[in-house]
């Protein structure tokens, strides 16, 4: 059924770090994430709109984030990024699912009846295992933000840790708080911590570095260093409270437990498993000799391990799961005999008993028994939503797209959704045409980037070159044709100052050569040196755009080289909240042109800036878009909208809605074209460069292709 879209103005929520919990029965949940039943494109034009409609194959699956037997061993639970499955183990087949973005690993209860669900924001919900009902929800603080967090390992406890470094502990069936107690020194209150602004490379984002006098209140690599774990049964708390500082408390006691040094060595390598109340592992990244099973909390050593890479502990206190350092395939080691006793994929697994279950990078769960060739029993994980992309590139007819989520990455077919090469640790693409992508993929040391070359048409693919990737000292992204590198000097960071210095690199996608540069400096430089600005990429296109603060000198320099922001800030009572940004060619380095705008806080509040032909296209809180003209300055605004994609060449910007709606706007005026409804939300788009076709990925990983010139050539219409 083809159908006009009626209203277009409510806007698509923000897909950001908010746990959002919802059952699917069976049925739905198979019919809806399984591809089942063809989602429908609904508009009131005829179906040659439609030029093509696939959904990827292989589907994109994220890294499992638990993989558990229940105590009795009756059930499984998987969790990745965008949901939490309960499976039957006899027969193996799927009981209910949750959609849970963000969520703490779950755990069972002792009892093996119910799953124990919680967030960072102390919000707790328990269900029923035989049904799929939620049978309590809490929520343990209110108006506090938890920097650690985690459940014991039986989901009877929930554990905070603030940033002055107290340590929380309640019972989740009373809500009852059983400690409340300093782990260590509070956070001094002059903070100051370099943070990344970027976060995903599918999307225009703010690419650099910035001082924070407090640690931000989202998940972020940098925050990882403060964390909160339980020992296997629960006594014991462990809080790391400072870079540097750890500490464990026995909850029956309330006293602080004393860590002997093999222990506490193992904690602050991050390397410590809890394999039984009594026993932990640690596994060194590079020694063997040191990979050794421990007592707890005494810190004798039992046996050593004689492997390297890490560890994950397993439902069965024999059994420890080892991941070697090339993550080509991860074993079972038998912590008895100190033998592998089988191989299994790299996702790892759980053991208990004569049982192993397994998650493949094709989406299956798989049962068998110990040291047996062939499983018991394999199951097609139904799909979830699409978690948050990492990578998303399209070839400029519309032919090819790369994509990445974070475990798995590849190129794909538009048309068909067949995948024609993988790589599972993908950081960014850019298409020279559609026969040849370059891609950039993290090499396992994490260091250091590989570019490949890929054939688009049989998938064979080379290295073009290779770089350094050292967060903040030497990182690179994508940004069209060029690799954006944020080069620090070394030099003039001041602690005390909100902006970090840094060398901007444009660095050929084909050669690594160097096409230009640019040095920016912290907030106390010279006035011969441009204070550093806040970057920002597009994956898709061929311009940078730079923005600075209004009331700087950057800006005052811009103004008097561009009439047109010379004429709005002349106009306007510039404020500290104001902002310039300059727009330039991404191969060249030159200014293409400017604007002034003072809606915001500053061009750090913009999540994304990118920049086609006249326009400059501004996104804030992933729900509200702005569009200015470089030529004159005019502006217009756009709610509850957000991933907005344009072309200079059909004059259309579309933006994604609430409940699976696109709409297309006129650029020049922001009056609205066309509107589309899909039946999953919509996480991406992309025109072709002739802007005739609009690209779409939705979050049931379908790929449509649409035919958007009769939205271009009509004449400008009023928003139903």
């Amino acid at each position: 059924m083809i159908r006009q879209v009626g209203d277009l103005t409510r806007g698509r929520a923000r897909r950001g770090w908010l746990l959002v919990l919802h059952v699917c029965l069976v049925g739905v949940m198979l019919s809806t994430y399984s591809g089942a039943q063809e989602p429908a494109l609904q508009r009131r034009a005829s179906n040659r709109a439609v030029l093509s409609q696939a959904l990827l194959s292989p589907a994109l699956h994220s890294r499992p984030r638990a993989l558990r037997f229940s105590r009795d061993g009756a059930y499984i639970l998987l969790q990745d990024e965008s949901a939490i499955y309960v499976f039957t183990r006899e027969p193996l087949a799927l009981r209910f699912a949750i959609q849970a973005s963000e969520a703490l690993p779950a755990r069972f209860s002792s009892d093996s009846q119910a799953l124990v669900v919680a967030t960072r924001v102390a919000q707790v919900q328990r269900w029923n295992v035989t049904d799929g009902t939620i049978s309590d929800t809490k929520t343990l603080l209110t108006n506090m933000d938890c920097f650690g967090a985690a459940l014991s390992p039986d989901g009877e406890l929930y554990a905070c840790l603030d940033a002055t470094a107290i340590v929380r502990v309640f019972r989740v069936a009373t809500g009852e708080m059983i400690f409340d107690g300093r782990a260590g020194d509070s956070l001094p209150p002059q903070l100051s911590i370099i943070l990344p602004f970027h976060r995903s490379l599918a999307y225009s984002q703010r690419f650099g570095y910035f001082v924070a006098h407090s640690l931000p209140t989202l998940p972020d690599p940098i925050t990882a260093a403060l964390s909160v774990e339980f020992s296997a049964d629960g006594r014991y708390v462990i809080a790391r409270s400072r870079f540097d500082k750890i500490t464990a408390v026995d909850l029956p006691s309330r006293a602080k437990a004393n860590l002997r040094g093999s222990v506490r060595h193992a904690l602050e390598q991050g390397s410590l498993e809890f394999v039984a109340p009594d026993r932990v592992a640690s596994v060194s990244s590079t020694k063997p000799e040191e990979s050794v099973l421990l007592s707890f909390p005494g810190g004798a050593t039992l046996s050593k391990l004689g492997v390297t890479g890490s560890g994950q502990a397993t439902s069965d206190p024999r059994y420890l799961i080892h991941f070697p350092k090339d993550g080509k395939e991860a074993a079972v080691l038998d912590l008895q005999t100190n033998r592998i006793v089988t191989r299994i994929p790299k996702n790892g697994g759980d053991v208990l008993g004569s049982h192993v279950v397994t998650y493949t990078d094709d989406g299956e769960i798989v049962v068998a028994n110990l040291g047996e060739e062939h499983p018991a029993a394999r199951l097609k994980v139904p799909l979830a939503a699409l978690p948050l992309l990492r990578t998303a590139v399209v070839s400029p007819g519309l032919e090819m797209l790369a994509l990445g989520i974070s475990g798995q990455g590849g190129v794909f077919r538009a048309a068909t959704g067949e995948r024609v090469a993988r790589f599972d640790d993908l950081h960014g693409a850019w298409f020279e045409n559609s026969q040849t992508c370059y891609l950039r993929v993290r090499e396992t040391s994490g260091l250091n980037s590989t570019i490949e070359k890929v054939n688009t048409g049989d998938g064979q693919t080379t290295d073009a070159w290779s770089r350094e990737d050292h967060p903040l000292r030497n990182e690179s992204i994508f940004s069209g044709p060029a690799l954006l590198a944020h080069v620090a000097p070394g030099i003039f960071v001041m602690m005390d100052q909100p902006r970090v210095g840094y060398d901007l690199h444009a660095l050929d996608a084909l050669t690594g050569r160097l096409l230009w540069s640019r040095k920016f400096l912290g907030s106390a430089a010279p006035r011969s040196i441009p204070l550093a600005p806040v970057a920002f990429t597009d994956p898709q296109g061929d311009r940078v755009v730079l923005g600075w603060p209004a009331k700087t000198d950057a800006a005052h320099d811009i103004a008097k080289r561009n009439p047109t922001v010379a004429l709005a800030m002349k106009q306007a009572k510039v404020s500290v909240f104001d902002a310039v940004f300059e727009v330039l060619d991404g191969r060249t380095g030159k200014a293409v042109g400017a604007a002034f705008i003072q809606s915001g806080r500053g061009p750090e509040s913009f999540d994304s800036a990118f920049s086609v032909g006249d326009w400059l296209i501004l996104g804030r809180d992933y729900r509200r878009v702005t569009v200015l003209s470089l030529s004159t300055g005019k502006e217009w605004r756009q709610e509850q909208a957000g991933f907005p994609a344009a072309s200079a060449e059909s004059g259309l910007l579309s933006a994604a809605e609430r409940g699976g709606r696109l709409a297309l706007y006129d650029l020049h005026t922001g009056i609205w074209r066309s509107g589309y409804s899909f039946s999953a939300n919509v996480v991406f788009s992309h025109f072709s460069s002739d802007g005739k076709r609009l690209l779409v990925l939705t979050e049931d990983q379908m790929v449509y292709v649409l035919d958007v010139a009769n939205a271009a050539a009509a004449s400008p219409a009023t928003q139903p």
